[in-house]
């Protein structure tokens, strides 16, 4: 097996504008290490709560995906040929979703 070291990210969608930025510098960095290997899993509407398997969607929300968030990281780092026992890294910035107005 290749040594690699992987980051990953979890969370949100809005985390993903913080983290897309991050991995196109890191990217086009010469410098950066071969063996890294960055994953995004950030997922859309995927609040704390859910990662942590806690609840489902908010109310009157459908599912985007009738698999859990750590379901859908699998997928995501199978297709990049890496393991979880590969991660050196976790991106965790987390939201707690959707709040009422009063």
């Amino acid at each position: 097996m290749v040594n690699k070291h992987v980051l990953i990210s979890i969370g949100m969608s809005n985390t993903t504008i913080e983290f897309s930025g991050f991995v196109e510098a890191a990217n086009r960095d010469p410098q950066k290490a071969r063996h890294l290997v960055i994953v995004d899993g950030v997922q859309r509407g995927r609040t704390a709560a859910q990662w942590a398997g806690r609840e489902g969607p908010p109310p009157g929300k459908a599912a985007r995906s009738t698999e859990g968030p750590w379901e859908v990281l699998a997928e995501r780092m199978r297709r990049a040929e890496v393991t979880a026992q590969q991660i050196q890294v976790l991106w965790p910035p987390h939201c707690h979703g959707y709040f009422a107005r009063r």
